[in-house]
């Protein structure tokens, strides 16, 4: 699954000025519940400027479709 902690180091790097630099952050908080918290480098997670749960509705195979 998607779960996990990404960055976006190597984007930013290429043109700081375009590109800040960000946390993306899946988590699991229920049986088909995800966390999805989104927050700048220069922020703390405790101050994400996306925060929402996302549904998960898992179809065939390795098809995930969330709401």
């Amino acid at each position: 699954m998607i779960l996990g902690h990404y960055r976006n180091r190597r984007q930013a790097f290429t043109d700081p000025s375009k590109w800040p630099q960000i946390n993306i952050l899946y988590t699991k908080i229920g049986e088909d519940v995800l966390e999805l918290k989104q927050w700048y480098n220069y922020e703390s997670e405790e101050k994400p400027y996306r925060h929402y749960h996302l549904n998960c509705e898992y179809i065939s195979g390795d098809t995930v479709i969330t709401h």
